[in-house]
């Protein structure tokens, strides 16, 4: 008789799978299963970043336009306290010129609404007119950009980062060159985080702590002033730009130092300063000692300065106030060859103050000479800090 209590003999025989039929219905239900798992991920990923985000060019563009949007709230305070002036530009504004400094030289309210550089000139000729828009004209305009940004392809991520309505692109101008891959690769960019931005996802999932301390810091007129030297990345961006400039030197022909579309850029915003009359000064970016010695640096330099002299001829008005980068010690510089610590943007701000209120003083005639003209440095070679 049996064992009732004997555990069933062992089998080597593995259990049937048993897979159903496939039909259009059932691969239909498992698809949108996988989409919808997939769309909740990335609207989840969406608005972790909106709360935590580890890319700081974002977060600086994203934080510039709202700042433009509180301004036009703050229309009557503006008005009464005699007007605002705006900086527009890339990074290198962003840290390079201090409202602040500009506000004690001219006893007036300045604003940095610079972002980045692979936005080109662009999205400052949007901001201008958005601010026109909504407040009136400003008192002044100065745009700054470092001159490795004046001819860069277009990085549909970058473009993703303004906080505009999606397809904005159709309706601002100029407009953006996005033809459809880049259009994919813009939507990509804003609305599937899970492959746009994992970097900043997995660091903020795994180290939030560092994500907070690592948060850009603006001042209530978008001032990021950097007070410790990034050495790692200023060494890796100088190599970086060295081997750029080497490329440009060496091609046959040369690349155009400045794209169509910003050279657009520069024309509407001075077609505005002529309408609403209000004077615009430009000024490069400055640069790094270790970068004057790299081969093709002072014919980029020269380049760009005859570039110049084109857009001058073009545009009444158009004031350059350095015809060379202004050039700082490695020590003054933060993470990039164009970024300047907080200290050394101080006295370039001042530098730049010289410069305008002697094109606006009593000898403005006779130091400006014709309409347009670059107010040349002092010294031949170009203007330098020591």
């Amino acid at each position: 008789m049996a064992d009732p209590h004997a555990r069933p003999a062992k089998t080597s025989r593995l259990p049937d799978e048993h897979i159903p039929t496939a039909n259009l219905k059932s691969m239909g239900v498992v698809y949108s299963l996988a989409l919808v798992v997939v769309l909740l991920l990335n609207a989840g990923g969406y608005v972790f970043l909106q709360r935590l985000d580890a890319n700081k060019f974002r977060v600086i563009t994203q934080e510039k336009w709202a700042l433009l949007d509180r301004l036009a709230s703050e229309r009557g305070a503006a008005e009464q306290a005699g007007g605002v002036s705006l900086i527009l530009g890339d990074s290198s504004a962003n840290q390079g010129l201090d409202p602040a400094v500009l506000g004690d030289a001219f006893g007036e309210r300045w604003v940095n609404l610079g972002t980045m550089a692979n936005l080109m000139m662009l999205d400052g000729t949007w901001m201008l007119r958005q601010y026109i828009e909504t407040n009136g004209p400003p008192s002044r305009v100065i745009l700054m950009h470092t001159q490795d940004g004046y001819d860069r392809d277009t990085h549909a991520g970058a473009f993703a980062q303004v906080p505009l309505p999606f397809r904005y692109w159709k309706h601002v101008s100029p407009r953006p060159p996005l033809g459809p891959v880049k259009v994919v690769e813009l939507a990509a960019a804003r609305y599937v985080p899970l492959y746009s931005s994992n970097a900043s996802l997995k660091m903020g999932l795994m180290y939030p702590w560092k994500v907070r301390a690592m948060q850009p810091v603006l001042t209530a007129d978008g001032f990021m002033a950097i007070t410790e030297p990034s050495p790692v990345a200023l060494e890796a961006d100088t190599a970086e730009q060295r081997e750029a400039l080497r490329e440009w030197f060496e091609s046959d022909p040369r690349p155009s130092v400045m794209r169509g579309f910003n050279r657009a850029a520069i024309g509407e915003v001075m077609a505005m300063a002529s309408e609403h009359g209000f004077p615009v000064y430009f000024v490069h970016g400055p640069v790094a000692e270790t970068l004057t010695s790299a081969p093709g640096y002072d014919e980029r330099v020269a380049a760009t300065a005859s570039l110049m002299r084109e857009l001058q001829a073009e545009h009444t008005g158009f004031r350059v106030l350095f015809e060379e980068p202004v050039v700082f010690p490695q020590a003054d510089m933060a993470d990039s060859t164009e970024h300047l610590l907080a200290g050394a943007a101080a006295r370039f701000t001042s530098m730049v103050a010289e410069r305008i209120r002697l094109l606006e003083g009593p000898a403005a005639a006779s130091a400006e000479g014709e309409a347009g003209e670059v107010l040349l440095s002092d010294d031949p070679s170009g203007d330098s800090l020591p």
